[in-house]
């Protein structure tokens, strides 16, 4: 599946000097959370991000020629982790990892990855 980038993203790559920021979009049952290293400018952004894996995709073998991706986040903070554990059920929720830059609208970020905890 391809990825569309924007305008604006493809602008911001040509300049060669930006300020890249992820940003996770985790589905719960209390509504869509976002979580990033920063909030990018964003409001509904926590940032709470300390660390965040590259995309590893592995040969499946036993289910034929499929690829399956991980990526692991480490989350800081004791108080985000008390209002999470506290109120939601997180196993097998839909996350997706949008990749942008700190100056572009939130609908400029590009979706590289979506999957599941």
């Amino acid at each position: 599946m391809a990825i569309t980038l924007s305008d604006a993203y493809l602008g911001k790559l040509k300049e060669g000097v930006n300020e890249p920021n992820v940003i996770l979009e985790v589905t719960l049952d209390s509504g869509t959370v976002k979580w990033g290293y920063s909030t990018g400018g964003f409001s509904d952004v926590l940032p709470i991000v300390k660390s965040l894996s590259s995309l590893q995709n592995k040969l499946d073998i036993k289910g034929g020629f499929v690829t399956l991706g991980q990526i692991t986040v480490v989350i800081s903070g004791r108080d985000n982790f008390k209002e999470l554990l506290r109120d939601e059920f997180l196993k097998n929720r839909r996350v997706v990892r949008k990749d942008g830059f700190s100056a572009v609208t939130y609908d400029d970020y590009a979706a590289t990855f979506t999957g599941t905890i």
